[in-house]
């Protein structure tokens, strides 16, 4: 007969399976909620929206809405055209969620994103560079923005405050106002023509 006594049964549970991780799902040509384009680049990729214009006109503030259609959206950044050759121009980029009305001279009703000093081209293209947060604009949405340069950005003259006047499948953008001054001089019936970057979601 064997002297030894059986081996007792463990005294531990087994070891339980790993949760997945929010990583886990990045590869999987999906933007997933918990994704953006800085931790999953692959996924979420970048597209730029640009608004057919003629630049006929120019300000120093662009007030407008970006609707989203079918998917959330999330905004990066934002490109101008420059007025004029100019160093070390003050530029800033306003935020609020809905549209803008009522609010257009209330700078109060706003959240500043973005605020930079930029070298600018006349009648060039600048991107602005990364916003300080990105803003998500949910599926079937609309969220209000105000691009500000003191050097000056070019724009378009347009028909109705309002009234959407280009798309891209996801996003729709329309009238807004331009201003002379910061949330000053309000110029109704204008076009954004700068463009910017997104990612959808």
């Amino acid at each position: 007969f064997p002297t030894s006594l059986p081996t007792s049964f463990p005294t531990s549970l087994p070891t339980q399976s790993p949760e997945s991780s929010p990583d886990d799902s990045c590869g999987n040509s999906v933007c997933d909620l918990d994704e953006t384009h800085s931790t999953c680049p692959n996924d979420c990729i970048l597209t730029t929206f640009t608004p057919q214009s003629n630049m006929d006109s120019s300000s120093r503030g662009q007030m407008f809405t970006i609707s989203s259609t079918t998917k959330e959206v999330r905004i990066v950044s934002f490109d101008v055209v420059g007025e004029k050759d100019a160093d070390d121009s003050k530029c800033m980029v306003y935020t609020r969620t809905g549209d803008y009305i009522g609010y257009e001279q209330d700078e109060s009703g706003w959240e500043l994103i973005f605020q930079k000093r930029l070298n600018m081209k006349q009648s060039e293209i600048t991107n602005l560079g990364p916003l300080d947060q990105e803003v998500t604009i949910p599926a079937g949405s609309k969220q209000a923005f105000y691009v500000f340069c003191a050097a000056g950005i070019m724009h378009t003259m347009g028909d109705t405050e309002g009234s959407a006047f280009d798309s891209d499948g996801s996003i729709v953008i329309s009238e807004g106002v331009s201003t002379g001054k910061s949330f000053q001089k309000l110029t109704r019936n204008a076009r954004y023509s700068g463009g910017g970057r997104k990612y959808e979601s």
